[in-house]
């Protein structure tokens, strides 16, 4: 289920979930542990935010190889 389009790529509930999860495992609680929807709400503009400065970078031909990140 497509929860937002940004442009022309989307963030699905299941990629949502998987955040979601990823969040709770870092902060140390169980994966299922349900959150507020205040959070989730940050947690969208989050995932938003990602994929607006992804496009951008593609619009400009911007790309970063796998010696870059494990450089920095």
């Amino acid at each position: 289920r497509i929860i937002v389009i940004v442009n022309k790529d989307a963030i699905t509930a299941s990629d949502l979930d998987e955040r979601i999860r990823l969040i709770n495992l870092s902060a140390g609680r169980p994966v299922t542990t349900p959150i507020p929807q205040d959070l989730r709400k940050q947690i969208i503009q989050g995932m938003i935010d990602e994929i607006l400065q992804l496009q951008a970078a593609r619009a400009k031909k911007i790309k970063i190889d796998d010696a870059d990140v494990e450089q920095s």
